[in-house]
């Protein structure tokens, strides 16, 4: 799903989103345009363990996430969830922690670019 909605929004060189363990370290996207600039991404299928937060080790790995995207340098980065619940939270509370990363709903392809100080819906 990530890789269907990074095809509809940008031109990108072709490339196999099966090629990459699942789990394996690193970024979970790394790709490149049909212009060489390049793509990052992270993507998570977590569900909250609480009602109206993650769990302290779902957010321990949110924050791994977090800091992979934060330290690289690319001309778009991404941060797609597959479930709805993970997508409010992180509008209303943790996209302020990934200033300048698109993230995005894999159900519902919303998506919203965070700055330092609030979430701005697009």
């Amino acid at each position: 799903m990530a890789k269907a909605y990074l095809v509809r929004k940008l031109a990108l060189a072709p490339f196999d989103a099966t090629s990459k363990a699942q789990g394996a370290p690193g970024l979970d996207i790394e790709e490149r345009t049909l212009k060489g600039e390049r793509v990052i991404g992270e993507i998570k299928t977590t569900e909250p363990y609480l009602m109206h937060d993650f769990g302290a080790q779902q957010l321990s790995m949110f924050k791994k996430d977090f800091d992979k995207l934060n330290a690289e340098s690319a001309a778009y980065k991404f941060f797609f969830v597959s479930d709805s619940r993970s997508f409010e939270l992180m509008k209303r509370k943790y996209a302020k922690r990934i200033p300048g990363v698109t993230f995005v709903s894999l159900l519902t392809n919303e998506e919203c670019i965070a700055t330092a100080s609030s979430a701005a819906s697009m």
